[in-house]
């Protein structure tokens, strides 16, 4: 294991990930939020 890969924490880049989707949805509601995720799956599920 590289002294690079050590320093990368799977939590925090999850919780970034998260964020960042929950920015870009633009929903103020946890509902609102599942209803984005909801119709975003869709999207890629069709492909």
């Amino acid at each position: 294991m590289t002294p690079k890969e050590k320093k990368f924490d799977c939590i925090k880049f999850k919780e970034k990930l998260q964020e960042n989707l929950w920015k870009k949805s633009g929903a103020t509601t946890l509902d609102e939020y599942a209803a984005f995720l909801k119709t975003e799956h869709l999207k890629f599920s069709r492909v």
